[in-house]
């Protein structure tokens, strides 16, 4: 009779394929949501009044709440139900993954603002000189 250690148990329980599902579902119930959001947002505008923006950032503070709220719970839930046993766990990597793939994306994009705008102003000065 083979002797079978513990860790090798808890290795097999963690669904990495259920994880990704759950990712793949917070993300997209994410965009969905941010899509709602920006829509109800220009719906408030009011281009005629003095103040055409007012209550838009109320708005979109409690819309990221709802959606991260909704997102982050549809995704759990998926990867609980993929994997079959240990939802607990699998809800909580789906959150740790999103947070950590959202965190890299989000420096993603901030430095490839900063490089545009660095070139963009490098653009600048460079017509500027020759002029």
């Amino acid at each position: 009779m083979e002797k079978v250690r513990f860790a090798d148990i808890r290795r097999r329980r963690v669904s990495w394929g259920s994880i990704f599902g759950g990712v793949v579902t917070v993300m997209a119930i994410s965009i969905l949501l941010a899509i709602l959001a920006s829509s109800i947002s220009f719906f408030m505008l009011d281009p005629t009044s003095d103040d055409p923006t007012s209550g838009i950032g109320t708005n979109v503070g409690i819309w990221t709440v709802i959606a991260l709220i909704l997102s982050f719970a549809c995704g759990g839930f998926v990867a609980g139900k993929l994997a079959g046993t240990d939802g607990y766990i699998h809800g909580f990597l789906v959150w740790a993954t999103t947070t950590i793939l959202t965190l890299i994306l989000t420096i993603s994009l901030a430095t490839g603002a900063v490089k545009l705008a660095g070139n963009i102003l490098g653009s600048v000065s460079s017509v500027a000189g020759n002029v």
